[in-house]
């Protein structure tokens, strides 16, 4: 029982977290850069609410999206 709320609240979380880097990623007001950084956040984000709603037998595949984004991610700040 325990388990499933804690993957419902992952899967709301990263549902929600996705959704707000999506919508700033698209945001006029966003320098180019930082659209960047939100893209690769959004990847992220996306990784995990796979991870959360468990349509996939294994981690694997949510599990190297959100490897990717976060690599990604970090390596867009590094960068900076």
């Amino acid at each position: 029982m325990f388990n499933n709320i804690v993957q419902i609240l992952i899967a709301f979380l990263a549902g929600c977290g996705c959704f707000a880097s999506c919508y700033l990623q698209s945001s006029a007001k966003v320098s180019k850069p930082n659209q960047k950084l939100y893209g690769d956040l959004g990847f992220v984000f996306l990784g995990l609410l796979f991870l959360g709603i468990g349509i996939f037998k294994t981690a694997l595949l949510p599990g190297l999206i959100t490897f990717c984004g976060a690599f990604s991610l970090l390596w867009d700040l590094r960068k900076m």
